[in-house]
This record gives C-alpha cells, structure tokens and sequence, in this order.
C-alpha cells in the first residue's frame, strides 16, 4: 500500500511525458558508446 502512495506522489511530482521509442534507443546507445554504424541496430 505505501509503495502505491509515493508512487502516486512521484508520478504527479515528477510526471514524465511519453517518450519517443527511436529517440530513446539513440538516447541509450550514445549513454553506452555505440554509434550508428556499430551494426548494433539501423537508425534509417
């Protein structure tokens, strides 16, 4: 029950808008060092 209610809390303190599913595997890989032509995956 408590992990619902700071749930909650968080989600309407910290709401967080959709994200894009491209922009967030770009997003990933650049936090992990991969680049487009590392054959990891085909950004076009």
């Amino acid at each position: 029950m408590l992990a619902l209610l700071i749930e909650k809390y968080g989600d309407q303190l910290y709401p967080m808008p959709p994200s894009d599913p491209i922009e967030a595997t770009k997003f990933r890989m650049d936090q992990q060092g991969y680049e487009k032509g590392d054959g990891f995956i085909s950004m076009e």
